[in-house]
């Protein structure tokens, strides 16, 4: 993994393992196998126990922010939807169920939190951003 310490720059070689570390950080389903299809190294057992260990302790820095990260996908979502109905045709809108609007919008917002969880995880390992948690500064 990356050696924030030494101030190295990151290089090709460490890609694959933040990728891998974005997709677990994002909590999304099926991590190891949406790695995997990226292009990331399967991994033993062992392996793949202590990443979810590394994973679950980056998120916990971040995870006081999870309601308001929840909060802005979920009206994003919402506002594509919208604006997805708002220029649809009378036709389109005729042919298209409420239930898959609400399917549509459901999506939108999970792959946005679960985009936005992952990022913000990792931007604070890389040093990039700091955040405060709830009891002050970590």
């Amino acid at each position: 993994m990356w050696n924030k310490k030494k101030n190295s720059r990151m290089t090709l070689r460490d890609i694959p393992s933040r990728i891998k570390g974005f997709i677990l950080d994002s909590q999304v389903n099926d991590a190891d196998h949406i790695s995997l299809l990226l292009g990331c190294s399967p991994v033993s057992e062992d392996v793949a126990e202590r990443e979810l260990e590394e994973s679950d302790d980056r998120v916990s820095r971040v995870d006081h922010l999870i309601p308001v990260m929840y909060a802005y996908c979920h009206t994003m979502a919402d506002g594509i939807v919208e604006h997805q109905q708002a220029h649809a045709s009378t036709e389109e809108l005729e042919q298209i169920p409420q239930a898959a609007w609400g399917a549509t919008r459901k999506v939108f917002s999970q792959v946005a939190l679960n985009s936005m969880l992952g990022a913000v995880s990792q931007m604070v390992d890389l040093g990039l951003i700091t955040v405060n948690n709830k009891k002050g500064n970590r």
